[in-house]
């Protein structure tokens, strides 16, 4: 498994790393080396200011990116070794893993988006203002046509 998510050359995983890391920037934050012990670990990651509070909106939006570049990447290895039959002429490109680890990002946005209904959750809606706090300068943080922007806007 350490050797999918940090070494595989088929798997992905250098593409898909660049692409989070790329995403984490624009929070202005450092990136951290991405250990297979952080990968399993995340739950328990804390983003702290410089004031050691906890930026709740930052460990949260750092843990969707963690977790779910992390299973985007044993999906691209898993497709590879058995829909592809471990073909190295299969092997996925840089354009369709960006545009799925991108497809896969805008979706767990408009989920968040789609949990904050209290209409169909009630008192189990997230709060907007969390899901606004976690998605702050990565995307358009409007329920309507929520989506990855690539600007930083």
């Amino acid at each position: 498994m350490e050797h999918i998510m940090q070494e595989c050359r088929v798997s992905g995983q250098a593409t898909v790393w660049k692409l989070a890391k790329e995403a984490w920037s624009r929070t202005g934050i450092q990136w951290p080396d991405v250990t297979f012990d952080l990968i399993l670990g995340i739950g328990s990651v804390e983003i702290k200011g410089r004031d050691g509070k906890i930026r709740d909106g930052r460990t949260r939006l750092f843990q969707i990116l963690i977790s779910e570049s992390a299973y985007l990447i044993w999906l691209f290895r898993c497709e590879w070794r058995i829909s592809r039959e471990q073909n190295t002429m299969q092997i996925h490109t840089v354009k369709e893993i960006t545009a799925r680890w991108k497809m896969a990002i805008t979706r767990r946005l408009r989920l968040d988006w789609a949990l904050t209904s209290k209409l169909s959750f009630g008192k189990r809606a997230l709060r907007a203002a969390e899901v606004k706090r976690t998605w702050n300068g990565l995307s358009d943080t409007e329920k309507k046509g929520a989506s990855w922007r690539h600007d930083d806007g």
